[in-house]
């Protein structure tokens, strides 16, 4: 049987420390109830207590690591130097290069443990190209700890959700999508350019580009550009101060690469990026570039945001089956996940019922893109309004009206309770909720009369779906 989550990390980073247990076994020890919540079944999760320095490598840990479906790293200066880790890494690095069946691809979860800026930076390039969302401290307070580990059960819950609608699957090759790079003139575009390219080719994607000849007029490139582009799944585009040789038509090679571009894919399909300067020339092509939704926030997040397009189109998301139980949705702050692993708990012990948390970008101060398919796509929502500001609930609503407006109509979803919970606050009150509520400041009671007719609503409309 495959286990849920394999656990690599180095021994020496779970030895006790300043009279309190180790790390590793303190971590395990705490994301394994929440994340059993929040997935709503028991983990069974593989860490090699045993395997001590100099030891042979347990020939057992090849079969584990070849089935799990999460690895979960704890990335730090002890892990890089162990040769246990590093044959860890490759086996399941290797694995997920050649996986030949979507949906049932190992994830890789990374969290650091101790580890400075300057260190991360010598981390090697597979591992620096995973974004590290969990960031764990040798001294940290246990409202932090706290935090990082409820985020990281969030995140364990969520990927194992995800792998169970996506199994099974039909064996197939994996898609490798492919990429369109334009045309770069100055310095620092060139530079980005090839950088970009050689970590594409890196990760298998395949790069298309075309090599402009002098003698072209503007009809002749756009034909080779629109050759090119129609074979890609994506294109970057790099406008500049310098936009490339005019073709005697008064437009530029960045111009008819970006309008052949424009017209193959859309907006979705393009990534416009200028340089970390500070205007277009008013010379060159403003009027052209204004009407763009381009970026100029650096090469790292150029690389990131193409990265993550091209991964939601190698791993397109399967239609998703009917649950056969009502799924409710907690929408909560950060700080209040306590209380929301609670409520989750209470769902699946008395009624059988998922509960979920959306993921959550953390880069990004809005709501996520997660949060807006749910708010669009599902019918139960239950928010607790207990350490959010006076702001955060009425963001929310907002986010939700939009997601799920048609015209000048809003749909209503099948049931939704807002639990005002923690600090007692008038402005909670006083906010203009639709639907259910309930005032629970002093404590999660799921026996109040609105939490009970919330059940009900669920109950009734999910009978007649």
């Amino acid at each position: 049987m495959a286990c849920d989550v394999f656990v690599s990390y180095a021994h020496i980073d779970d030895q006790p420390y300043d009279g309190r247990g180790g790390f590793v076994s303190r971590l395990i020890e705490a994301f394994r109830v929440p994340a059993e919540q929040n997935y709503g079944k028991k983990l069974n999760i593989y860490w090699d207590k045993d395997l001590a320095s100099g030891t042979s490598w347990n020939p057992a840990i090849y079969d584990e690591l070849a089935s799990c479906r999460i690895f979960l790293a704890v990335i730090s200066p002890s892990w890089q130097n162990s040769q246990w880790a590093g044959k860890e890494w490759d086996a399941v690095w290797t694995r997920l290069t050649k996986e030949e069946c979507r949906g049932r691809q190992t994830c890789i979860i990374p969290v650091s443990y101790t580890l400075n800026k300057g260190f991360k930076s010598s981390l090697p390039d597979q591992v620096k190209s995973l974004q590290i969302c969990r960031e764990f401290k040798r001294r940290m307070s246990d409202d932090e700890f706290t935090e990082q580990v409820e985020g990281l059960a969030e995140d364990i819950a969520n990927v194992l959700l995800r792998l169970d609608k996506c199994e099974p699957v039909d064996e197939q090759l994996p898609f490798k999508a492919k990429v369109f790079l334009g045309q770069a003139f100055s310095t620092e575009m060139t530079t980005w350019r090839e950088k970009l390219r050689k970590e594409l080719e890196l990760r298998g994607h395949g790069v298309h580009e075309v090599k402009l000849l002098d003698t072209w007029n503007g009809q002749k490139m756009s034909i080779a550009i629109e050759a090119e582009i129609k074979q890609c799944s994506a294109a970057v585009h790099f406008l500049e101060k310098q936009p490339g040789p005019y073709t005697g038509e008064n437009r530029t090679a960045v111009q008819i690469q970006c309008d052949v571009a424009k017209r193959q894919g859309g907006d979705n399909f393009n990534l416009y990026w200028i340089g970390e300067v500070k205007h277009v020339e008013p010379a060159e092509y403003p009027a052209f570039v204004k009407g763009l939704n381009y970026s100029n926030t650096g090469f790292e997040d150029l690389k990131a945001s193409l990265l993550t397009r091209l991964y939601q189109l190698d791993h397109p998301v399967p239609a998703m089956p009917v649950p056969i139980k009502p799924q409710i949705w907690l929408i909560c702050e950060s700080g209040d996940r306590d209380t929301a692993s609670r409520i989750a708990a209470f769902f699946a012990n008395e009624k059988g019922w998922h509960a979920l948390v959306p993921g959550v970008n953390v880069r990004q101060s809005n709501v996520s893109d997660d949060f807006v398919k749910v708010f669009r796509e599902e019918q139960y929502f239950l928010f607790y309004w207990g350490k959010g500001g006076k702001d955060w609930v009425r963001n929310n609503y907002d986010d939700l009206r939009i997601a799920r407006a048609i015209g000048n109509q809003i749909r209503d979803p099948q049931a939704a309770l807002m639990v005002l919970g923690q600090e007692e606050r008038k402005y909670k009150e006083n906010f203009p909720w639709p639907w259910l509520r309930t005032i629970q400041y002093n404590g999660f009671d799921p026996n109040a009369k609105e939490f009970q007719e919330f059940i009900r609503q669920v109950e009734t409309s999910w009978g007649s779906n």
